[in-house]
């Protein structure tokens, strides 16, 4: 924590607070993050994170609900259980939808019944006049069901007495980085998020639902995947002002940087050096296990992060990333190669 506080004086932040989304849009900020980013790898900060596109989160949402077999009957039960598929499922959604994807996420949101059947007729239409009959037989079948399924949600919903500001589609996200923690992090933690009037009971919310319950258990994927209940990891969360909590600023300066180099990748604009590497200090874990896998000689990489996202997505950002690695360390690169 003095480090962070002594390097913020460095650069003249000594009585204000610096917000990483402000810094990053600076040379002066971007050095700054770079150099708390690569002070807390050498104290020992190592820096977890997990990444989410929102438009492939949507199309994950997409799948749930419109080829749940609770309510589809041309759905096996045997998919619900196999990641695999629901993530290829969720590609061809995202390779496919247009501006549906963006209206189903809005009727979905607002649990609108009506909205969300006529948005699954458009898709039925789509997927024919696309040459995707069997996809569009698929999506079908949820049709004289659909209205009662989103009805069922929100009564759940009013039951459990979800929090205001619940948003449905976020929550997936959300819990996926609380499960990253109770599963990866090497040793038992307690998860303190920064203020925010907004969301705390949101998150606490989430967090509660799967650390709380009755007994420690794993509900087991096809592909060997976890989802934990009765969290021993993750001890517990709490909030702090990040004011106050130099690693909280940390925290949100490694983000703000990943943040960044992302919006930038996508974007197709030049990207600086200093940008790059605060990149590399969270997202490299990503690229790190992708080069483990493809060359067995390297040590198995711990597990600091995870994705997810659309295939597109992946290789526009984790590309982008390796190449430019590679043309700030040319002779590295020859080397490794």
């Amino acid at each position: 924590m003095d480090a962070i506080v002594n390097i913020e004086k460095s650069y003249g932040f000594g009585a204000t607070e610096p917000k990483g989304a402000d810094l990053v849009k600076k040379p002066k900020g971007q050095a700054l993050i770079r150099e708390v980013c690569e002070k807390m790898g050498e104290v020992g900060g190592v820096p977890y994170i997990y990444v989410a596109e929102k438009r492939y989160a949507v199309c994950s949402k997409i799948v749930e609900t419109l080829l749940d077999p609770l309510y589809n009957p041309a759905i096996p039960n045997s998919d619900t259980w196999d990641p695999e598929k629901r993530q290829t499922e969720a590609q061809f959604f995202y390779e496919n939808g247009g501006a549906l994807i963006e209206e189903f996420a809005e009727a979905y949101r607002l649990k609108k019944p009506g909205a969300v059947r006529a948005n699954a007729e458009k898709w039925v239409e789509a997927l024919r006049n696309s040459g995707h009959k069997d996809q569009a037989a698929r999506v079908a079948g949820v049709l004289p069901n659909v209205e009662e399924e989103i009805e069922t949600e929100a009564r759940y919903d009013a039951a459990i007495k979800t929090p205001s500001g619940m948003d449905s589609l976020n929550m997936p996200i959300v819990a996926e980085v609380f499960q990253f923690v109770e599963q990866h992090c090497p040793f038992p933690c307690d998860i303190v998020h920064d203020q925010n009037a907004s969301f705390e009971a949101v998150y606490k919310f989430v967090f509660d639902l799967y650390a709380n319950a009755s007994s420690a258990a794993a509900l087991e994927m096809k592909d060997g995947r976890r989802i934990h209940y009765g969290f021993k990891n993750a001890l517990s969360l709490s909030f702090a002002d990040s004011k106050s909590q130099p690693l909280i600023r940390a925290a949100d300066y490694a983000l703000a940087g990943a943040r960044k180099f992302i919006q930038l990748a996508t974007a197709g604009e030049p990207i600086s050096e200093n940008v790059t590497w605060i990149a590399f200090a969270t997202l490299g874990a990503i690229l790190l296990q992708a080069y483990a896998q493809v060359h067995p000689s390297l040590d198995r990489q711990p597990k600091l992060s995870g994705y997810m996202s659309s295939n597109y997505w992946r290789d526009m950002v984790f590309g982008r990333l390796s190449r430019e690695l590679s043309d700030l360390m040319p002779c590295k690169a020859r080397e490794a190669d």
